[in-house]
């Protein structure tokens, strides 16, 4: 059996090649990552986080959402030195609350961030990233700043075929 197995998939009218992922039960489309059930597209352009949630949403996805330990872990040693968005941001109606794109809330103490932040330097940063230096420590920064991004979707099961069938 090849290592990778090519599958066409007709999602919202499209075709979307389809790689089979490190876990044999999912599959994610060509050029997204599988890890802690999900897949992920680390992406190499740049830009801020409105514009970062928008390119996810064209593919059908979202910045991402962190939310367990394996899900920091499994992203984190996936950054390559580069510092990337996630789907994190404050609330509009209450700034000290975090709002993950999903519409859940950070609850109070929780997440993953470096050292004293969230701090809001200067009173303007609202939107959250990870820093490959810090571990993966998240950062709260101005959502103008053009940084790498995260999109995050749910992964496809992928069905064996028994030894019966044609």
């Amino acid at each position: 059996m090849a290592f990778f197995h090519l599958l066409s998939v007709v999602l919202v009218g499209y075709l979307i090649p389809v790689t089979r992922s490190q876990d044999s039960a999912h599959s994610c489309p060509k050029d997204w990552v599988y890890l802690a059930g999900s897949c992920y597209q680390f992406s190499s352009k740049s830009l801020g986080w409105a514009a970062a949630q928008t390119a996810c949403e064209d593919m059908g996805s979202t910045l991402a959402v962190v939310d367990s330990k394996e899900k920091q872990n499994a992203i984190a040693a996936n950054l390559k030195g580069q510092r990337h968005w996630i789907g994190l941001y404050r609330d509009p109606e209450d700034p000290s609350r975090w709002l993950w794109v999903d519409w859940s809330r950070l609850c109070n103490g929780c997440g993953y961030w470096f050292g004293a932040e969230p701090n809001n330097s200067g009173g303007r940063e609202g939107c959250g990233e990870m820093w490959p230096q810090r571990s993966g420590g998240w950062n709260d920064v101005n959502c103008s700043t053009k940084l790498r991004y995260i999109c995050q979707k749910r992964a496809c099961p992928t069905f064996e075929k028994s030894e019966d069938e044609p």
